[in-house]
């Protein structure tokens, strides 16, 4: 059996031992060290090899929580393992977005879909298209958020602005919150009303001038 590029390029694994005094070596009392090689033309082959290894873990990683929202909606995706999904690294909200986008762009542009048993089958091309909407969506809210840090005076805006979530980040409404209507109506008078329309609170008993003899 020929040996792996990775094992062949760094010549094994040295083990150490290290002491029991901390409760971590107590835990993992062997420590796996790999070298580095010397030369720069087997040290390009490992970094190259670090980067593809990267990038199969991520690619791994999006199937999985792509398969599992697939899973938990009763839809499925024969081609899921041909989804282009370089360059994306999905969390379970991401995930919840592609899969929602997709079904929509699916049900939207057939009139016979396609339903194995009891699921929806989806074409790995609406899951494209909602991955690549995922990835504008991200470079855009990146674009916003450095543009705010421009904008920023001093370190007190700069930790503020760095607490700001651009709204088409935040992917709940009013109305996807069942009851609460008090705390929402109350939401809507205290924040959202003035920043639509502050033309309605630019007079008031704050802003008149209170003479005291």
């Amino acid at each position: 059996m020929q040996p792996s590029p990775l094992k062949r390029l760094v010549g094994g694994l040295k083990g150490e031992r290290y002491s029991r005094s901390s409760d971590i070596s107590k835990l993992f009392t062997n420590s796996l060290t790999v070298p580095l090689p010397e030369e720069d033309e087997q040290l390009q082959l490992f970094n190259n090899q670090i980067e593809e290894d990267r990038k199969i873990m991520i690619s791994r990683h999006n199937l999985v929580k792509l398969h599992k929202v697939l899973e938990e909606h009763d839809l499925s995706c024969v081609e899921l393992l041909d989804v282009k999904l370089d360059g994306i690294v999905l969390t379970k909200q991401k995930a919840e977005k592609a899969v929602g986008w997709a079904r929509n762009h699916y049900l939207s542009s057939t009139t016979l879909p396609s339903i194995k048993g009891d699921r929806l089958i989806i074409p790995r091309e609406s899951l494209d298209i909602s991955i690549e909407r995922l990835k504008e969506q991200g470079i855009t809210a990146k674009k916003s958020s450095q543009n705010l840090k421009v904008l920023a005076k001093d370190e007190y805006e700069r930790n503020f602005i760095s607490a700001v979530v651009p709204p088409n980040e935040i992917g709940v409404k009013f109305d996807d919150i069942g009851a609460l209507e008090d705390v929402k109506r109350t939401l809507d008078e205290l924040v959202t009303l003035p920043m639509r329309r502050p033309e309605l609170f630019s007079r008031g008993n704050l802003l008149r001038v209170w003479l005291f003899c």
